[in-house]
């Protein structure tokens, strides 16, 4: 399923699920005890993170531009 056909809710779900693996990778790459796979990991799961916070924010009615949110004209 593509990122622009799931719910808002399902949106919701996927970002707390990637903000707790993005939360316990940086605690084992803060304390040493990361792999070199699961520093990389972080990176990927940035990623994921800001495409999902997009979705939410599009599904919200707003827009980005440059980096900053703006609403979309009625």
């Amino acid at each position: 399923m593509g990122i622009e056909t799931k719910t808002l809710g399902q949106l919701i779900d996927e970002l707390v699920i990637v903000n707790i693996r993005i939360w316990h990778l940086i605690d084992k790459v803060t304390d040493g005890t990361a792999t070199v796979g699961q520093a990389q990991d972080v990176q990927k799961f940035n990623s994921q993170r800001a495409e999902l916070v997009r979705a939410i924010d599009r599904r919200m009615g707003e827009r980005d531009i440059g980096g900053k949110l703006h609403a979309r004209p009625a």
